[in-house]
Order: C-alpha cells, then sequence, then structure tokens
C-alpha cells in the first residue's frame, strides 16, 4: 500500500440493504475516511431504501441484485453482511468458496487468506501464518 493508497477511503460493499444494511450504510455516511463503494440486494423495496440511505451518492454507487456479482465485480477493501440471520451462511459460503479450495490444493491457509485482502487483513494472515509454524492453529 501506497501512501496514495494510505490516503483513499476504504470502499465498503454491504451484502443486504435491509434495516440493518441501512444503518450501516447511513453510519458509513458520516465516516470520513470510509465510503459504500457496492451495495448487494435483491429485494426492490430494499434497493429503494438503499438509493435513500446513500442521499446524493444514490446514482454513482451500483446496487447489484445478488452478492457473488458484486463480491466478482467490484472494487472492495471490506465487505459487510448485513442480511437476516439465516441468510449469513450461504454469503460466508460463496466469500469462503476461495479458500476451501486452495486449501484443498495443498495451499496453507495463511497463503489462501493473503489472495483475499478485501476479507483478511494482514494482521489475520500474518497471526495465522505463526499459527502454523508453530503448530498452535
Amino acid at each position: 500500500m501506497g501512501q496514495d493508497d494510505a490516503a483513499a477511503p476504504l470502499r465498503y460493499g454491504i451484502i443486504g440493504s435491509g434495516m440493518m444494511g441501512g444503518e450501516h450504510i447511513l453510519n458509513l455516511n458520516e465516516i470520513d475516511d470510509a465510503i459504500v463503494a457496492a451495495v448487494a440486494e435483491p429485494h426492490e423495496g430494499a434497493r429503494n431504501w438503499t438509493r435513500a440511505c446513500l442521499g446524493d451518492r444514490a446514482d454513482t454507487v451500483p446496487i447489484f441484485d445478488d452478492h457473488a456479482t458484486m463480491l466478482a465485480t467490484a472494487d472492495l477493501d471490506a465487505v459487510v453482511i448485513a442480511t437476516a440471520n439465516f441468510h449469513h451462511i450461504e454469503v460466508l459460503r460463496d466469500v469462503m468458496a476461495e479458500i476451501h479450495r486452495d486449501v484443498s490444493e495443498g495451499a496453507a491457509l495463511s497463503q489462501a487468506m493473503a489472495k483475499h485482502p478485501k476479507y483478511f487483513n494482514n494482521v489475520e494472515v500474518s497471526m495465522t501464518a505463526s499459527a502454523e509454524e508453530t503448530g498452535n492453529l
């Protein structure tokens, strides 16, 4: 991460924009060094709520019909999963599929995590690598 990157706002993706997702959007709007860069919401009524929460940025933030497309195409630094609790597992399965595949093919967990800086920061990757090296994972 260069000096210019450090000054750039953290780009958030929001998965699910019902009541909790809307609250996350409103809160992120108040943080100077964070922006909502994309939203995934399958329901039109909630997408209207999303646009209201985004305010004057409503026309510039892409709103996807599904989280998989957002995760695959949006330029994000972090993701908030704000779906109904019983949907969390579906989203997490999609997010973790590549990690599972890499580890199944022989990569260390820390190596697989390092490929996904949107989801795992350097501290998490380093802690996992340390645990792997000491056998205390």
